[in-house]
């Protein structure tokens, strides 16, 4: 694959994104949307997977998000992705963990290998 090949790839997933946020536009009250960093490429049955380490499949613990390391571009040393994703989650304790090798290369991410045990809210955090 090309750069323009894989540019014009990540520019057809991001139109389809755009869609899906349009939708859930129309059907959410006031929706707030975080933008994430990610790269994709196409998979055996042509649907988009994910290049880079999932970072939107992260583990939430209280104030703490466990979240794949992108191994994104560096900026001189520090990954420009992680720098993105901690400036637009300002307020939590951000923690980039590698699952390049137990789970992102078998398709999955963070959230595919954790069972945490939780406290649901006592109000209707959704109204």
């Amino acid at each position: 694959m090309t750069d323009t090949d894989l540019k014009n790839y990540q520019a057809s997933c991001q139109s389809h994104i755009n869609t899906v946020r349009g939708q859930l536009n129309s059907g959410l009250d006031s929706p707030i949307f975080v933008q994430i960093p990610a790269l994709f490429k196409k998979g055996n049955d042509e649907k988009a997977v994910a290049l880079i380490p999932g970072m939107v499949n992260m583990l939430v613990v209280g104030n703490t998000l466990v979240i794949a390391k992108p191994f994104g571009p560096k900026n001189p040393t520090k990954d420009v992705f992680e720098d993105t994703v901690e400036a637009r989650l300002t307020g939590f304790d951000v923690r980039f963990v590698d699952d390049w090798d137990t789970y992102h290369s078998k398709y999955g991410e963070i959230h595919c290998g954790t069972n945490v045990k939780r406290t649901p809210p006592s109000t209707n955090w959704w109204e």
